[in-house]
């Protein structure tokens, strides 16, 4: 007679040991946070900013009326390098809170909203009697290698227009000075992009 077959018990399954499910959890991060840096690099397309221009234009408009007004203001916005950053006068480029430029919090709170509406960081008033402005809308990069784009209010049309911005994003001159170049949207807005 044949002896019965001999049946091998199933074997327990495989567990994961902690340090292999840390080690892939790390690499998920990593990679996460590298796709996540080379997407938001990539600068967003004109025909999306200017049809957000035309989406938003009423807040523009307020923005735009505000910071020509505020003839002591140099910059206002709801982000800063150091966390929220508030007002910075043109006493000074010492980020400051409203209260201490004695700023109207309610004012400030109206800048913040516009700003949150059109999808700005912050708000740039050059010092000229005609004050020229920027919303800023995208930036990438750190310090003096950052790259901006941004909508624009000038009192005259600035000589270095082109037909699209693709290509100019953090584009430097053969002596390796910043280029800034601009697209015309309508009337004295344009769309801005510097170094």
């Amino acid at each position: 007679m044949d002896a019965p077959p001999i049946i091998k018990p199933p074997s327990p399954p495989r567990r994961i040991r902690s340090g292999t499910l840390g080690c892939l959890l790390s690499l998920a991060c990593v990679f996460a946070l590298f796709g996540y840096l080379g997407f938001t690099r990539i600068p967003p397309q004109d025909s999306k900013l200017i049809a957000s221009f035309y989406a938003h234009r009423a807040a523009y408009e307020r923005l735009r009326e505000m910071l020509q007004a505020e003839y002591r203001l140099r910059s206002v916005g709801k982000f800063g390098v150091i966390g929220m950053w508030g007002i910075i006068t043109t006493n000074s480029w010492e980020d400051v809170s409203p209260q201490q430029a004695n700023f109207p919090a309610e004012r400030y709170d109206e800048y913040v909203a516009l700003l949150k509406e059109v999808g700005g960081y912050f708000a740039v008033r050059r010092p000229e009697e005609h004050a020229d402005l920027e919303i800023q809308l995208w930036r990438w990069g750190f310090a003096g290698t950052a790259h901006n784009i941004g909508i624009c209010w000038e009192h005259q049309a600035p000589t270095n227009q082109v037909p699209s911005l693709a290509g100019h994003v953090g584009r430097r001159s053969p002596d390796g000075r910043p280029e800034t170049a601009y697209r015309h949207i309508e009337g004295n807005w344009y769309l801005r992009t510097d170094p």
